[in-house]
């Protein structure tokens, strides 16, 4: 029997925290210092990067720094669809962390058949890449969805200048996160 690696064991951590990192996960997101958006009940909270805060709610209110700011009907509608596509998101995001928890025991089970019956980590790695395809997929989803917001975003900053500080989702944001291994 062949001598199971310190690399094939480093991967079964791997695999049960992957179950565990996405049932933690939180609504957020993280702009890489420029700014968080986060789901706060049914509103959209935006903090910009000097920690002032815009908040929109489900019929397209708006507040900055805690104050009504008055929006055109068309602005409203722009407010309106990215305050939903941020829920939609969530729903997808927790619905990805269920298939998550619901797809680890699987992937687990084939890293260690792998284990036990000699393959190699080449092997093991891709069989366990494999069961984790409708996994990553998903999340390729969600990932093109922030650069679709990004660009509702951006938006409302051109049709609403008061908006621009929380305007937080850049394209680094999601040029760099989402298919990297596409471009492999």
């Amino acid at each position: 029997m062949k001598t199971i690696s310190k690399m094939s064991l480093g991967l079964l951590p791997v695999l049960s925290l992957l179950a565990a990192t996405a049932a933690q996960a939180d609504v957020r997101i993280n702009t890489h210092g420029n700014g968080r958006i986060a789901i706060n009940g049914v509103d959209i909270v935006i903090t910009a990067i000097d920690h002032s805060q815009a908040e929109i709610d489900p019929a397209g209110d708006l507040k900055i720094r805690g104050k009504d700011v008055p929006v055109t009907d068309a602005q409203r509608q722009l407010l309106v669809q990215y305050s939903q596509n941020l829920r939609d998101m969530e729903q997808r995001g927790k619905a990805a962390d269920r298939q998550a928890w619901n797809m680890a025991p699987g992937i687990v089970g084939t890293a260690l058949a792998d284990l036990f019956t000699g393959a190699s980590d080449k092997q093991i790695d891709a069989d366990a890449n494999k069961a984790a395809e409708p996994l990553k997929a998903e999340f390729l989803k969600l990932c093109d969805s922030v650069e679709a917001e990004r660009k509702i975003q951006d938006q409302i900053s051109g049709a609403l200048p008061a908006f621009k500080p929380y305007s937080v989702i850049h394209a680094q944001n999601t040029e760099n996160n989402c298919h990297t291994d596409d471009k492999a």
